[in-house]
C-alpha cells in the first residue's frame, strides 16, 4: 500500500507544473487504479477532438479538486496501447470513471459541468433522497428532465425504480421524495418525469418491465433541438424523428407550430414520433444523405434510413400546425412515398460519403499526419509499379536482341582461316543457299591439294 500511495504522490507532483492538477498515466496505472477514485480521458496526440477537449480537461482537473475525492488523469493510448485495450477504448477520446473493478463510460457532452456532474453520479447513489421541495426545485431547474419516486421507502415500486435507476443512472437524474413533499400526485406511490416545464405521471399499473418502457419513452424532452449529441439518445426511443427545419436566420412560426404539436402528447402521434427542432439544413442533410431546403419539416427513420420531406423542391407553401398534422397523418397511414433506404445503391453511396468526410476531417485537423498517412503508401505503391513496368520492359528488349540480332550476326560474320568447319556447319550458318554447298566443295579441294604437295616433297 506504501509503494501505491508513494507513486500517486510522485506523478501528483511531477505532473501538476504541466498539466495542473492533471495526472498523465502509464503502465503502473494497473496496480494503481485500486487506489481511490479516477476520472480519466483516454487520447492519442493526433486526435483533434482530444486537442479541443485538453484545456476543459485541465479545468476539471483544476475544480475536481475542491468539489469531489476523485483523480483526474490522462493516458496516452499510442503509448500504451496494450493498458489503454484492457479498459476497453475504442475512439478518441474516451473519458471513464474508474473506482476499483467499477468502470463507466461517459457518453454526454464534453463540457466542465456535463463531464463533473457525470463524476458526481459515478459515484452515487443511483437514487437521490430528497428531503424536501426546494431540493426538488433545484433538480427541475438543472435537469431537462429528471424521474422522482414519491412515496414510502420499502415498497415493491421502490425496489423496482431503484433496479431501473441502476442502468440509467448515468445519463438521467432518478431522486425520491415523500408524499408528503409533493401531494400532486394521483397515486400513491407514483412515478412522475418533470421536463418542459410540467410533470406527468406514469399509469398505476405498470409493473417492473412497464417501468423500464415507460421511462426509456420519457427520457428526452417532449420538444428539443436536434443536435450531433442528441441525436443518439432521440434514437434511443426507437419512434421516428419529426424535425422542424429552420432556416439559418430562424422561424419562430414554424418552431411554435411544432411545439404546440409535440406538446400536447396526442395519443396518435406521440407513440410514433419524437419532435425537435433544428437551424439549418446541415444536420438533417447528413441524417439523409440529400439536400432539404428550409424551412421544410422531414420525418426520419434512423433504422433504415427512410425519411419524408413536407415541401418538395418546387414547394413553397408556409408550413403551420394545420399542415404538419396533415403531414404526420399522412405518413402514419402510408399515404408518401419514402425517400432514402436502405439498399445496396443507397448504402455504398453512404458508405462513400461517410468515407470521403473523414478523410476530410483528417486532413483538416491533422494535415501533417493525414499527408504522411496517405502520401507515403501512395508514393511507394507508384514506385514500385514504375519499377516492375520498367524492368519488364527491359528484359522484353533483351530477348528480342538475343534471338534475332545475334542470328545475323553469326549468319554474316565469315569463317576465319583455319576453322575446321565442313559443309555441313557452313550449310547451318547459310541455310537454304547454294553457297554453303559450293564453300564446302572448294574447301576439300584445296585440302587435297596440300596433301599432294606434301608427298611429292617426300
Amino acid at each position: 500500500m506504501a509503494h501505491l500511495i508513494l507513486f500517486v504522490i510522485s506523478l501528483a507532483l511531477t505532473l501538476t507544473s504541466c498539466y495542473g492538477r492533471v495526472l498523465e498515466l502509464d503502465e503502473r496505472f494497473r496496480e494503481a487504479k485500486s487506489n481511490g477514485e479516477w476520472l480519466i480521458m483516454f487520447y492519442a496526440p493526433w486526435c483533434g477532438h482530444c486537442k479541443q477537449l485538453e484545456p476543459t480537461w485541465i479545468e476539471v482537473g483544476d475544480l475536481m479538486e475542491e468539489i469531489l475525492p476523485v483523480h483526474v488523469a490522462r493516458l496516452d493510448c499510442t503509448r500504451y496501447s496494450s493498458l489503454s485495450s484492457s479498459f476497453g477504448v475504442r475512439g478518441f477520446p474516451t473519458i471513464k470513471y474508474i473506482s476499483g473493478d467499477i468502470e463507466y463510460e461517459y457518453q454526454g457532452p464534453r463540457t466542465k459541468r456535463d463531464i463533473i456532474d457525470f463524476a458526481r453520479k459515478a459515484r452515487g447513489p443511483k437514487v437521490s433522497t430528497l428531503r424536501d421541495k426546494s431540493e426538488l426545485e433545484a433538480i427541475r431547474n438543472k435537469e431537462a428532465v429528471s424521474f422522482l419516486y414519491v412515496g414510502d421507502d420499502d415498497t415493491d415500486l421502490r425496489k423496482t425504480y431503484e433496479k431501473v435507476a441502476t442502468k440509467l443512472f448515468l445519463t438521467k437524474s432518478f431522486n425520491a421524495i415523500p408524499t408528503s413533499e409533493f401531494p400532486s400526485v394521483a397515486n400513491n406511490p407514483a412515478v412522475v418525469v418533470f421536463k418542459d416545464g410540467t410533470f406527468h405521471e406514469m399509469p398505476s399499473s405498470a409493473g417492473a418491465r412497464e417501468l423500464l418502457t415507460w421511462i426509456a419513452s420519457e427520457q428526452t424532452p417532449d420538444f428539443s433541438e436536434l443536435t450531433g449529441i442528441s441525436y443518439h439518445s432521440l434514437k434511443n426511443t426507437g419512434k421516428l424523428y419529426a424535425v422542424a427545419v429552420l432556416p439559418d436566420t430562424g422561424d419562430e412560426d414554424l418552431k411554435n407550430a411544432a411545439k404546440s404539436l409535440a406538446l400536447a402528447r396526442s395519443d396518435v402521434f406521440r407513440p410514433e414520433f419524437v419532435f425537435s427542432w433544428v437551424k439549418g439544413n446541415a444536420i438533417i442533410n447528413k441524417m439523409t444523405y440529400g439536400t432539404i431546403k428550409t424551412p421544410n419539416f422531414v420525418v426520419f427513420n434512423a433504422n433504415n434510413y427512410e425519411y419524408f420531406v413536407l415541401n418538395g423542391d418546387d414547394d413553397t407553401g408556409e408550413i403551420g400546425s394545420d399542415e404538419i398534422n396533415s403531414f404526420l397523418t399522412n405518413v402514419l397511414n402510408g399515404k408518401l412515398t419514402p425517400l432514402g433506404g436502405s439498399g445496396f445503391f443507397k448504402s455504398v453511396g453512404r458508405f462513400f460519403v461517410d468515407s470521403t468526410g473523414m478523410v476530410i476531417n483528417f486532413f483538416k485537423e491533422n494535415p501533417i499526419i493525414a499527408s504522411l498517412v496517405f502520401g507515403v503508401p501512395t508514393f511507394l505503391i507508384s514506385f514500385l509499379c514504375y519499377c516492375l513496368c520498367t524492368m519488364e520492359e527491359g528484359s522484353m528488349e533483351e530477348d528480342d536482341y538475343s534471338d534475332e540480332e545475334e542470328y545475323e550476326e553469326n549468319a554474316e560474320r565469315p569463317p576465319e582461316y583455319g576453322e575446321e568447319e565442313g559443309a555441313d556447319t557452313l550449310r547451318r550458318r547459310h541455310p537454304g543457299s547454294g553457297e554453303g554447298e559450293e564453300s564446302g566443295g572448294n574447301a576439300n579441294e584445296a585440302q587435297q591439294d596440300v596433301e599432294d604437295e606434301s608427298q611429292k616433297d617426300k
